[in-house]
């Protein structure tokens, strides 16, 4: 036996079946021996009352009024329901498009609590065989990369890691692990094919996975791309030709098809473009430690604010229209969320796209070692704040693996795995150099640890591939490491150059956007100014007629109301400002000037919030462009400035008219703003 076999990859054998059926067992177990029964199962079961009915026998179906006792159950105030207590149901609908979106996840837990009860402890059948199926292909998907021995290890820390473990109760966050991590571990067994069946059998697998992940949780579709690039590859050797690939192709997308069409055949958009919109908001890119630019799409993760934004660009169109169908549509097809993929692309991607590379690129960089930002007072930066479920557990357990010397070393161990990869395979090498580029990239569409938690693995691969080094140096793979480098050497150059470029794209973009609304004509706003018992000044600015109506209807779904079951429905107008700062007579050197809201009985989240404007000097004033948000819940009334800082504000006016830029965007901009670096940056200075 050679000195590297526990590292260095071999063909897979009968041993490594059995290894893999023992790492399903251990995960079944390890789930089942930590479930801690104090801490409630979550899965947005709240919205998805069927779930309950179907397991007492009475269809997959859900109730047009919701009983105090099932209302409870789902609000994990109560350990059980008594699925006697359904009698007083008057009648049924059918399940809501939620339930729709979390087709298989749904039934997985019906099919639990008809076997067992309906309780809440009663998930953990859903949650041992979701832990199996993550140990599992943790294994095997190292396997792909190592010998057994690193596979095992890497299999067996996972397993048992805090990490993982903490996020069993968030069922629907959890699910991800395992689907994409089988759907991954398959598509690197269909590039390592030596047969045309084994190659399109692997296709088949891994469509088929990625069709029933998205059952459990809709963003695993972010590798169906892989699986189709995997297919188009294919592995090396002539005996795999152009018709094996185009079959490979075809078993990807029908895999895919059948098991994802219950999900498809109801699908009308989604919430992904929301969920990157609000990943694109401060408190995500804090956490990122990315360089603040001097605008911003949000100051806070707010359901309400982001969606707030989409809703009153979709709906500035054609008001009266919007609202009419956003009060019609079933539940939980909300105009807003419905649009929201589309509208990011053309509000968000088409204007930031420089942005939008500067967040995957510094996500790829810090999750080569996730226990960067899993550990110590930084897993408290989590917008989520879900990182805290990890406990202290963690950061006894991996102490030093956050820090820097330690981070380098699993990034330069994996610049060895795939110097390795490229030496046996440089079809496998580009299909690896993808997907660990998605993996790691894609979380940074909402940096938070319940999209990455699972991304251990990639750590541990680069520790291993330090260990590959030695391999290297032999005589028969040195000629490779030459095509390697030149490789990495046109890659890096392809690569800086397509971010140049979106970087000139991204100016002018804004630029443009933002000199149109400098130059644009505005409306004088003429507040009536009021002194609070706070002491703070409020500008008040009367609601614009068009709005008046908005702001007096009754809540929608972004308030505390309890509405019809399921219902969604989001409604929002928006106005922008333009804010002169500074003059003469003002004599701070920063300026605090709140966007204050009147808030109504159910107001959710407020969206007030405050910004500092910094005054280079009083001759040169500043200028703050915001948008004031109307809904039924609460409303933009005015900005609110200290007493002594009200001489600060020079003049308020309304902007009139459509912008390319988004409601979101918020900036403060100096007299040489066109002179600024607008963009993010990598790091923070």
């Amino acid at each position: 036996m050679e000195r590297w076999t526990l590292f260095a990859w071999r063909s897979w054998s009968r041993a490594d079946t059995a290894v893999a059926l023992g790492f399903f067992v251990l995960g079944a177990v390890i789930a089942v021996y930590v479930i801690d029964s104090s801490i409630p199962i979550q899965f947005y079961q709240k919205v998805m009352p069927s779930i309950v009915v179907e397991a007492c026998g009475r269809g997959m179906r859900e109730p047009l009024q919701m009983l105090p006792s099932l209302e409870n159950f789902l609000d994990l105030k109560t350990p059980a329901f008594n699925c006697a207590d359904l009698d007083a149901v008057t009648g049924y609908r059918d399940p809501n498009i939620f339930f729709r979106y979390h087709f298989y996840l749904a039934w997985a837990v019906a099919l639990a609590w008809k076997v067992l009860g309906v309780a809440q402890t009663n998930v953990w059948p859903v949650q041992a065989l979701l832990h199996a199926l993550f140990a599992s292909a943790i294994y095997v998907l190292m396997r792909q990369l190592f010998g057994r021995g690193w596979s095992a290890m890497t299999a067996a820390v996972l397993t048992l890691s805090p990490i993982a473990v903490a996020f069993l109760p968030y069922l629907r966050d959890y699910a991800k692990a395992p689907f994409i991590c089988w759907a991954v571990a398959l598509i690197l067994i269909a590039v390592r094919s030596r047969t045309t069946a084994h190659f399109v059998l692997a296709a088949l697998l891994a469509g088929a996975t990625i069709g029933f992940g998205v059952g459990f949780r809709a963003d695993i579709v972010v590798v169906l791309p892989l699986a189709l690039l995997a297919a188009v590859v294919g592995p090396d050797g002539p005996r795999i030709g152009a018709l094996a690939r185009l079959a490979a192709v075809a078993a990807v997308v029908v895999g895919f098809a059948l098991p994802a069409f219950p999900i498809l055949s109801q699908a009308r958009g989604g919430g992904l473009g929301a969920m990157a919109l609000e990943g694109a908001s401060q408190p995500f890119l804090s956490y990122l430690a990315i360089r603040p630019a001097p605008y911003d799409i949000g100051d806070r993760y707010s359901d309400e604010l982001t969606i707030s934004g989409i809703a009153a660009d979709i709906r500035s169109a054609h008001p009266e229209g919007y609202d009419a169908r956003e009060l019609a549509n079933p539940p939980f097809a909300s105009q807003a969320l419905v649009q929201s993929s589309l509208y990011f692309l053309d509000r968000y991607a088409l204007n930031f796209p420089a942005d939008l590379v500067t967040k995957a690129m510094k996500s790829a960089y810090v999750l080569s070692d996730v226990y960067s930002v899993t550990r110590g007072q930084r897993k408290r930066m989590d917008p989520a704040d879900i990182a805290r479920i990890t406990g202290k557990r963690a950061d006894r357990i991996y102490p030093y693996f956050g820090a820097t010397p330690v981070h380098v070393i699993a990034i330069l161990g994996l610049i060895i795995l795939l110097a390795t990869i490229y030496a046996q395979s440089v079809r496998l090498f580009y299909v690896v150099l993808v997907t660990l580029g998605v993996l790691t990239g894609y979380p940074s569409l909402q940096f938070s640890l319940r999209h990455f938690f699972y991304l251990e693995f990639v750590f541990w691969a680069g520790v291993g591939g330090i260990f590959l080094l030695p391999l290297l140096a032999r005589q028969e793979r040195r000629r490779k490491l030459i095509g390697f480098g030149y490789t990495a050497v046109v890659l890096t150059a392809i690569g800086a150059a397509i971010y140049v470029s979106l970087f000139v794209w991204q100016r002018h973009r804004l630029t443009t956007g933002i000199s149109a609304l400098l130059a644009r004509a505005g409306e004088p706003i003429v507040p009536a100014d009021t002194l609070q018992a706070d002491g703070q000044m409020l500008l008040a600015v009367a609601v614009p007629d068009r709005f008046k109506t908005l702001i007096s209807s009754e809540p929608d779904s972004m308030s505390l109301v309890e509405k019809t079951l399921g219902g969604d429905d989001n409604r929002a107008g928006a106005e922008r400002y333009r804010v002169r700062i500074g003059g003469p007579a003002c004599n701070a050197e920063v300026v605090n000037i709140t966007l204050a809201y009147r808030k109504g009985r159910f107001a959710w989240q407020p969206l007030d919030r405050t910004l500092s404007v910094h005054l280079a000097s009083r001759d040169k004033p500043a200028t703050l462009i915001a948008s004031g948000f109307y809904r039924p819940t609460q409303y933009f009334e005015g900005f609110k400035v200290p007493q002594s800082e009200a001489a600060c504000i020079l003049g308020i006016e309304r902007i009139e008219g459509p912008s390319s830029l988004p409601s979101l965007f918020t900036a403060v901009l100096p007299p040489d703003w066109q002179d600024k670096r607008l963009a993010i940056g990598l790091w923070q200075p």
